[in-house]
Formats: structure tokens, sequence, C-alpha cells
């Protein structure tokens, strides 16, 4: 822990900017004479450098928006899409007869797709500008309290998002099942049900992100298991 020269206040070590009022000067002892700053808005930090020592990419704090989000998910789907089909059409040119079968052709190419996804994102997030290209294009990054985050933790918030979209369908699935069961033979209410179960599903699968709609710092639920948060560049 060290302390701003200015205003007392604490900061992580590896901080490069006070998160009260922006000072670069610290002090290993606080001086109980300084006092916070008053103008410092709540939910608002200042702006801090983020990575290494020597890296010029600041962020600036504030809660980036959905829009440049959702442009930036967007974004990086393609790239990824991109990737997989890439890598998929060159294996399948190089070893045209390594699959037996079509179940394991599939397994393959699910596990391929599942690796790439996740050094994607673990790789970029965890680099020195802490976002992934579509992030950098719509000027947005990931953070945790210290800067930029580990690999380690890159990985685990790439694979939560499937873990927990499984997980939900799965008991979902368990609790739509005896309804199926009890209806199976009456078209309509086969419809009806069916209807019903992709709605829910729908709803299931990205219930992870809809939590950003309700809390001041939009952070999603993957981003409170991981205490991270996306921000402005």
């Amino acid at each position: 822990m060290k302390f701003c020269t200015k205003c007392g206040q604490g900061s992580a070590p590896t901080m490069m900017l006070c998160a009260s009022c922006g000072n670069r000067e610290f002090s290993d002892t606080q001086n109980v004479n300084q006092k916070k700053s008053p103008h410092i808005r709540p939910h608002h930090t200042a702006p801090k450098r983020v990575g290494s020592s020597n890296s010029s990419y600041i962020s600036s704090g504030d809660p980036a928006g959905h829009v440049p989000r959702f442009f930036a998910y967007i974004i990086d789907i393609i790239i990824v899409t991109i990737f997989c089909a890439i890598v998929g059409a060159i294996l399948g040119f190089l070893s045209p007869n390594s699959f037996s079968n079509q179940s394991s052709t599939e397994l393959i190419s699910s596990s391929i797709s599942i690796v790439i996804v996740t050094l994607y994102f673990a790789l970029l997030h965890s680099g020195s500008k802490g976002a992934t290209f579509g992030k950098q294009i719509c000027n947005i990054q990931l953070v945790n309290e210290n800067g930029i985050i580990p690999f380690w933790l890159a990985v685990v918030r790439a694979i939560l998002p499937t873990i927990l979209s499984i997980g939900f369908v799965v008991v979902l699935g368990l609790l739509m099942s005896p309804l199926f069961i009890a209806f199976d033979g009456k078209g309509d209410f086969n419809v009806i049900l069916l209807v019903l179960f992709s709605i829910i599903f729908l709803i299931v699968m990205f219930s992870p992100y809809w939590i950003i709609f309700t809390n001041d710092h939009r952070k999603s639920m993957i981003d409170m298991i991981c205490k991270t948060r996306v921000v402005k560049k």
C-alpha cells in the first residue's frame, strides 16, 4: 500500500495515478493532515495507467457504454469465426482422411473452436492493451482494480460464460422435461411448449450479460465473479 502525497488516498503499489485526484507522486506513509479531495464524484475514478509502467495505454475509469460493448462483441465473434473457419479448412486440407466418422469430426472441430475462442480472449485481455480487437476498435478495455488482468484470470473469464450458459440450459431442460413428457402427442401444446422453451432458452443463454443493465458500473455476472469491468479507453 502506498499513499498519495496530495490527498492521502491509499492505492495499490501497481497504480501509477491516484484514483482520487490523479496525482502521480506517492509516499510509503500517510500524512494524517491530508484530506481526501471533495471533488470526486461517486462511481467515478480519475484516469489511471494500466499495464506496465512504460505503457501509454490510459483508462478513463468510466464504465463502457452498452452500444460499444455490443459492437465490440459482434466484431470479436466475426473475427473468431473467421479464425475457426481458416483453421478448420487447413486441418481438413492437410488430413482429409484423418476423421473416421462425422461425430469425431464434429468433436474435434468443437474442441479446436473452444481453444481458439479461449486463447483469443485470454491472450488479448491479458495483453498490454487489455482489449480484444473488437474492444480496441470501440475504444474500450477490460481491467480490474490493479489494471490489466493476468492471463490465468483472462482464461477463467473466457470460459466462464460457456460453463454458466451450459449449466443454466441443463437446469432449464430438467425443469421443463416433465412438461414435454406430460403433453407428448398433443400437437398444439407441443408447439406452444417449444416456442416457450426457445424464448426461455435465449434468455437463459444470455443471462450472464443481462445484469449489466441493472448496475451503475455495467458489470455482467462474469465481471462480478472475476472482479473485472469494461471501461472506456
